[in-house]
């Protein structure tokens, strides 16, 4: 029966994947999944983690990751007499480590700075517009008119009894401030 390190690494590499490939693809660190294959406890986390790295790493590989964590349950976890037969003297690694390089912004692209100016200039134009607007709706015929200015109506002045009245005459009253000249358009001459 063949230990579950060498059942995952058997199997990685007869789909002829490296270390970096497997990282790439679960997300587990190379550093985990090696000493996931040398049975190497001691360098997880804990065992749980443990557990959970087995299962990921077991259905990628297509593995039955319940057939491994009961294989699992029967060899103890960090075993001290497992600890003093297996120490061997340490060679080098010669797994593939390489760091991978990960852009934590993929898919959005280069946010160009020149955007950023024009939204904010929009924003701040938005409100002097509104304001704007609601002077010329609302505002300004209340500026354009002053409050003392306001002349008093024409009269109408009747002729006295006796004469005939053609055309009545209109009075107005002189006020103190003038009301500036209306200007009417002229009209075009017809062709």
């Amino acid at each position: 029966m063949l230990d579950i390190g060498q059942l995952l690494r058997q199997t990685r590499e007869a789909r002829e994947l490296s270390l970096a490939d497997v990282e790439e693809q679960i997300r587990i660190r190379q550093r985990f999944l090696h000493a996931l294959e040398s049975g190497d406890w001691d360098a997880l986390p804990n065992e749980v983690v443990a557990r959970g790295f087995i299962r990921r790493y077991a259905r990628f590989l297509g593995l039955d990751p319940d057939e491994l964590l009961a294989q699992l349950k029967t060899t103890p976890l960090n075993s001290p007499v497992e600890a003093e037969i297996a120490v061997e003297p340490r060679r080098p690694d010669t797994s593939d480590y390489r760091p991978i390089e990960l852009d934590m912004y993929e898919g959005f692209g280069p946010r160009p700075r020149w955007l950023r100016q024009v939204l904010t200039f929009i924003l701040a134009l938005v409100p002097v517009v509104v304001l704007g607007y609601l002077l010329v709706r609302f505002g300004l015929p209340l500026l354009l008119e002053q409050p003392g200015s306001g002349a008093a109506p024409p009269t109408v002045a009747l002729p006295p009894e006796g004469q005939s009245a053609e055309t009545p005459m209109i009075v107005v009253q002189e006020t103190a401030t003038t009301l500036p000249p209306t200007f009417t358009p002229t009209p075009l001459p017809t062709p």
